[in-house]
């Protein structure tokens, strides 16, 4: 394994909070199916793991976070 770090996108608004008032997908539920379907798919879990992931919130700017944080 390199260096680099892989970079995963989201297309689709999400959020870091359960409260039903926020718009959007639940972050940690979203980075939970993506990391079982790149596993599935014989990839290296590590790789997903340190993903540096962009995705939409419904109110702000895009957002950057690498993955492991939650999951």
């Amino acid at each position: 394994m390199d260096d680099r770090s892989e970079c995963v996108r989201i297309r689709a608004v999400l959020t870091q909070s359960k409260n039903s008032a926020v718009t959007g997908e639940y972050l940690p539920d979203v980075l939970e199916e993506g990391h079982s379907a790149w596993c599935d798919a014989g990839l290296d879990s590590r790789r997903f793991l340190n993903a540096i992931v962009t995705y939409d919130q419904a109110y702000g700017p895009l957002q950057n976070t690498v993955a492991r944080k939650h999951l």
